[in-house]
C-alpha cells in the first residue's frame, strides 16, 4: 500500500480565512510529538493542516529557544500553524505578532489542554471557566492579527466538567471576536483522555456557529472518521493520539471522507521504510539543531514505540511464534536504547525479520541497482546459495547495506556518514560473535581476530556488555 500524497485531489475541504484545507484531516498539536519532522511526514500522508506544538506566550518563556522553535513555521508548509498557550490577553497577542514574524499562516489559541501543570496557571481548558477572560484574550489575538492575512482559531473541548459545559458559548465569543474556524474535543476537562467523546456536543457547536468546526476525540480508524463527520455535520476531523505510529490512519481517513475505498493497513514492508524514513528525517532535522546524535535519536523513541509495539501485539495474535516474539521483544528494547542512526536502522529491520517477515529486502533495495548487480547477488537467498564465494557474498550484503542508508540520507548533509555505516556493521557483527561463543568473551574475541580488551571496547560503545565481565 503507497499511501504518500502525491496528487492534487483536495478530496473534502473546507476554508479557514483565505486558506483552503484540503482532504478535510488536521494534525492535532501534541507535545513531544508533533515536531517538524513528523509534522512533515504526515502532510506526505495527506493532512490538509498540521500544528505544532503548543507555544509558551509566558513572557519568561517567550524567548526561549524551545519557544522560537515552535513558533516558527514549518519552511515547507504553505498552511503553517501555530498554537499559542497563554492566560494573558497582552501577552498572547506579542506571541501571536512574533508567531507571524516567523512564519506562522495561521494562529491557534489553546482552550483544550486538560493537563494539571497547564490548568494550575489558568490556561488550556481552565479559561473554559473563565469565558470573559477567554474572551479577551481572542479579541487580543484577533486585534494583533489585523492586516496580516493570518486567521485566528480556537481550540477547546465540551467545557470543564459535565456539569458545565460551555462549548457553544465560547464557540459563539471565538466567532464574535473574529475567529475563522473552531475545534472541539469531545469530552470535558474532567474526562481527560478517559470515557466516551460526545458527539452530540460537537453537533450542538457546529448548529451554534457559521465557522468551520473541526470535530476531535478518538478517531482511530477511518470507521470513526465517517462517523464522526456524519454524527456531527463537523466541516473537517482533527486526529491526535491515534496518528502516533500510525501516519497511514491520516491517508485512510481521507480516503472514506472523500467516497473513496480504504486503501486498508499498510505491510510490514512499508511500514518499515516509512519508520526508516521518519528516523532519517527526524535525526537531520534535530541534529541541524544542534543535538548531539545521542540524544535526537532518544527523542525519536516514543515514536518507535508507537510504531512497533502494535506491530509485536498483531505479531501474536497472528500466531508468531513464542520464541521469535521473545527475541522482537528484546530487539524492540534495544531499540529504544539506540544511541545512533545507523544502530537503529539494523535493529529496525532485525526487528520485522525477526517476527517473520522474509521478504523486507524488497523494500530496502533499490531496484536499479538490483537488476545492475551481478545475478546471483539480485537476493539474499541467492548470496547464501552453496557455491557462492564467502568474500563475494559478505562484500555484496554490504554494499547493498551501504546503499541503503545512503538513499535514506538523500539529500542530507553534515552528517558522520562514515562512522554510521562502520557502526552499522560492527553492531551486528559483535552481537553474532557473542551469540555464537555463548557470550564468552574470550572465544569471541578470537573468532573475530581482535584481543578481548578491544572486544570489551567495542561491546560497550555499542552497548552490548549487558553487565559482563
Amino acid at each position: 500500500m503507497n499511501t504518500l500524497t502525491t496528487g492534487t485531489d483536495a478530496g473534502r475541504a473546507f476554508a479557514i480565512g483565505p486558506h483552503l484545507v484540503a482532504g478535510g484531516v488536521v494534525l492535532a498539536p501534541m507535545a513531544g510529538v508533533t515536531d517538524a519532522p513528523f509534522r512533515s511526514l504526515c502532510r506526505a500522508f495527506g493532512a490538509g493542516l498540521t500544528v505544532g506544538e503548543m507555544a509558551s506566550s509566558s513572557a519568561h518563556l517567550a524567548a526561549s529557544e524551545m519557544t522560537r522553535r515552535r513558533m516558527t513555521g514549518d519552511a515547507d508548509d504553505p498552511l503553517a500553524a501555530v498554537q499559542l498557550l497563554g492566560a494573558d490577553p497582552a501577552q498572547m497577542a506579542r506571541a501571536a505578532t512574533a508567531a507571524v514574524a516567523l512564519g506562522a499562516k495561521i494562529v491557534d489559541i489553546n482552550f483544550g489542554c486538560p493537563a494539571r501543570v497547564v490548568c494550575g496557571k489558568a490556561c488550556g481548558s481552565a479559561l473554559m471557566r473563565e469565558p470573559a477572560l477567554a474572551g479577551e484574550i481572542m479579541r487580543a489575538v484577533a486585534h494583533a492579527l489585523e492586516g496580516t492575512g493570518v486567521p485566528m482559531t480556537v481550540k477547546m473541548r465540551t467545557g470543564w466538567d459535565e456539569t458545565s459545559k460551555n462549548a457553544v458559548g465560547l464557540a459563539l465569543l471565538a466567532e464574535q471576536a473574529g475567529a475563522a474556524a473552531v475545534t472541539v474535543h469531545g469530552r470535558t476537562r474532567a474526562q481527560r483522555f478517559t470515557g466516551g467523546v460526545n458527539r452530540a456536543d460537537i453537533a450542538a457547536v457546529v448548529r451554534a456557529v457559521s465557522i468551520p468546526v473541526i470535530a476531535n476525540g478518538d478517531i482511530d480508524s477511518p470507521a470513526a472518521a465517517l462517523a464522526m463527520i456524519r454524527e456531527t455535520g463537523a466541516a473537517g476531523i482533527m486526529i491526535g493520539r491515534a496518528a502516533r505510529g500510525n501516519p497511514w490512519l491520516i491517508a485512510r481517513a481521507r480516503a472514506v471522507l472523500a467516497g473513496r475505498d480504504d486503501p486498508g493497513e499498510p505491510d510490514a514492508r512499508e511500514r518499515l521504510a516509512v519508520v526508516r524514513r521518519h528516523l532519517a528525517q527526524h535525526m537531520a532535522y534535530w541534529m541541524a539543531q544542534g543535538r548531539e546524535e545521542r540524544h535526537a535519536a532518544a527523542s525519536f523513541r516514543a515514536h518507535l514505540r508507537a510504531y512497533l509495539q502494535p506491530v509485536l501485539a498483531q505479531a501474536a495474535r497472528d500466531g508468531c511464534g513464542e520464541q521469535r516474539l521473545e527475541r522482537a521483544a528484546q530487539i524492540l528494547a534495544r531499540l529504544v536504547r539506540d544511541e545512533t542512526q545507523a544502530a537503529a536502522g539494523e535493529d529496525l529491520e532485525q526487528f520485522f525479520l525477526c517476527i517473520g517477515q522474509d521478504k523486507l529486502t524488497q523494500t530496502v533495495d533499490n531496484k536499479d541497482s538490483r537488476e545492475n548487480a551481478p545475478a546471483r547477488f539480485r537476493a539474499v537467498e541467492e548470496i547464501l546459495q552453496p557455491g557462492v564465494n564467502i568474500n563475494d557474498a559478505f562484500s555484496a550484503l554490504v554494499v547493498r547495506r551501504v546503499e541503503s542508508y545512503m538513499r535514506d540520507l538523500e539529500g542530507v548533509r553534515g552528517l558522520p556518514v562514515y562512522e554510521m555505516i562502520v557502526t552499522a556493521c560492527e553492531r551486528p557483527l559483535l552481537t553474532w560473535a557473542m551469540d555464537k561463543c555463548g557470550r564468552n568473551q574470550k572465544a569471541a574475541a578470537q573468532l573475530l581476530g581482535i584481543n578481548r580488551n578491544t572486544l570489551r571496547k567495542k561491546l560497550r560503545l555499542h552497548g552490548l556488555l549487558n553487565g559482563e565481565f
